[in-house]
């Protein structure tokens, strides 16, 4: 009997050993950067405590695996760097791994970027008095001075003045979609060269639709996806005054067909408006294989505490009653605790979904949160703790800002964003961190996710997924 004590205590202290140093899904990764985390100061490399107002707002995955970071610095003007898959700087990649860029005022300001198939990073945001502009940059960190005819950067002549490039997106030809504020919602399309495309809109290359075409007073958009069709689905959320002090804040959807025109196909008019009753913010589009739509972001009940949420809809704009909140068709909700924002989603290869935001402290510092979801809506208990997990990146804690959400080639969970060096807010740092997803990547020939082997390369990535995949020696389609 004693013998047997003994044997079960020393079974029990193996498998806790095992518990307590595996990589489990939703750990963090501890051979990338520092146990994990890379904290990118972009002024003071000798001292990552300091801040200087960095945010990393977008995460891209080169066909190399490589990554690259796009935000701003100094709060407002553009920073590249790019990271080897390992998150140690690439020094080959402009000045010791970065690229600072005032494309044509100090007071350039980074919303989006895109990667192009031959590796060219498309970034979008607004300059010179908030005019929307469109930069191109080689592989190597330069301007590409070949877009938009030599000039700074790319423009829509005859768009407002106050036009934010919110999203952008490239489609198979080469030509740049982007979608923003402008007054109202635009959208528009440039040529390979960077030119406003005459075949799109009114031949000026844009469409401008009026934000009460959404049921409010003034609409946000937040992000854009391009069907296998051509079709451009556009989602953010729209803002209406009901009374003193109340507002109503919906989740929107619209599709645009090819030449700019709302899809009559989809929703009504071409335009969906989805909410839970109080405050819906969609911030995140994705497309899923099989044709539905799905916009993630954050619902706040009447009291302001909030929840990640996400809505889907089938192809025609109808809300997929797969998923399902108590009577409710199409909506799904997660909560960590009081007050979480939902920022940004990818699509694993098995057809799971990863969610990630912020989830508030007692303390009001935040920590990253992420939560998995199976295709059926119902979490995913084989992640983190229940389908959760949240923690903080920073050992002084702080007030963590995800912004983007990428999955490299090997399937691992990458997170962008900045901290704020004070619980208050205030300056802080840019960053970003890994995390074991513990999915399999599919064998050698796989078309989704299977871009991992030597012999074989990514030429289009979609939310962390590998869409196309072809031969090493083969050129890109």
């Amino acid at each position: 009997m004693r013998n047997t004590v003994i044997g079960l205590v020393l079974v029990s202290v193996f498998l806790f050993a095992r518990v307590a140093t595996a990589a489990n899904p939703g750990d963090l990764d501890s051979t990338f950067g520092d146990g994990g985390v890379v904290f990118e100061n972009t002024v003071l490399d000798s001292d990552s405590s300091g801040g200087t107002g960095d945010l990393f707002k977008k995460l891209l995955i080169q066909a190399d695996g490589k990554i690259v970071a796009v935000g701003v610095w100094q709060y407002s003007r553009n920073i590249l760097v790019r990271y080897n898959p390992n998150g140690r700087r690439d020094d080959t990649f402009g000045d010791q791994g970065k690229v600072f860029t005032d494309v044509i005022s100090y007071s350039d300001s980074t919303e989006m970027a895109t990667l192009q198939t031959d590796g060219k990073i498309i970034v979008t945001g607004a300059s010179d008095g908030r005019r929307f502009r469109a930069a191109r940059y080689n592989t190597n960190g330069n301007l590409d001075v070949d877009f938009t005819n030599n000039a700074a950067a790319a423009y829509f002549t005859n768009s407002p003045r106050e036009f934010y490039g919110h999203a952008v997106a490239v489609q198979p030809d080469g030509k740049v979609v982007v979608a923003g504020n402008c007054g109202d919602i635009c959208v528009g399309r440039l040529t390979s060269e960077g030119l406003a495309d005459p075949g799109f809109g009114g031949g000026d290359g844009i469409v401008t639709i009026p934000y009460t075409t959404f049921g409010g007073d003034f609409a946000h958009v937040n992000d854009l996806v391009l069907q296998p069709d051509g079709k451009i689905v556009v989602g953010g959320y729209t803002f209406r005054p009901i009374s003193e002090g109340m507002s109503d804040v919906d989740v929107f959807l619209a599709r645009f067909d090819s030449g700019g025109s709302l899809d009559n196909t989809f929703g009504e008019g071409g335009k969906v408006v989805l909410g839970t009753g109080a405050a819906d913010l969609g911030r995140d589009v994705i497309l899923q294989p099989d044709g539905k739509i799905v916009i993630a972001g954050s619902c706040y009940d009447n009291d302001g505490r909030g929840s990640f949420c996400m809505f889907r809809v089938n192809s025609n704009g109808s809300l997929d009653c797969d998923w399902r909140l108590l009577f409710f068709c199409g909506i799904e909700l997660v909560t960590f605790d009081l007050h979480d924002e939902g920022k940004a989603i990818g699509l694993q290869p098995d057809g799971k979904l990863v969610f990630a935001g912020e989830c508030a402290l007692p303390s009001r510092e935040t920590n990253v949160c992420i939560a998995r979801i199976r295709s059926d809506g119902t979490m995913d208990s084989g992640f983190g703790f229940g389908g959760r997990v949240s923690r903080q990146l920073r050992s002084t804690g702080g007030i963590h800002g995800v912004m983007s959400l990428a999955r490299q080639l090997d399937g691992k969970i990458l997170l962008g964003g900045g901290i704020s060096l004070a619980p208050q807010g205030g300056p802080g740092v840019s960053f970003i961190a890994r995390f074991h997803d513990g999915i399999s990547i599919p064998p050698l020939g796989t078309i989704i996710g299977g871009c991992t082997s030597v012999d074989r390369r990514c030429c289009k990535m979609e939310h962390g997924i590998c869409t196309l995949c072809v031969p090493r020696s083969s050129p890109c389609p």
